[in-house]
């Protein structure tokens, strides 16, 4: 193939990049305009940022509170592990189902409601 016919072949690919560029370009003016128009709009109306502001300390105090509930978990299982004179290497496999934890120990199913 010689180089007039490798720049043949390469120049439809050359157009649709070149229009895939285009396209991006386009798109991403439009995000652009679109967040100013958000932005105005938060601007206008300062309880919505407000409003915001209160669930992002809602979601963040819900977090919290999950995270502190795990680690109660964690606790309880553990206290729950050493009742039952288990270490982990005996443990199979742990699934919470409802209110159930299911816990298979050396092939022995048991069974701890909540």
């Amino acid at each position: 193939m010689t180089e007039s016919d490798m720049k043949k072949s390469q120049a439809p690919k050359i157009e649709e990049l070149v229009f895939k560029l285009m396209k991006i370009q386009s798109e991403l003016k439009q995000d652009l305009v679109d967040l100013r128009q958000k932005m105005e709009t938060f601007e206008a109306k300062p309880e919505l940022l407000n409003g915001l502001e209160s669930f992002k300390k809602d979601a963040e105090s819900r977090a919290y509170n999950l995270e502190e509930e795990v680690k109660q978990l964690r606790e309880e299982l553990t206290a729950i592990k050493e009742i039952l004179g288990l270490n982990s290497e005996k443990i199979s496999w742990i699934h919470k189902r409802d209110t159930v934890i299911l816990l298979s120990v050396d092939n022995q199913s048991l069974e701890y409601a909540l």
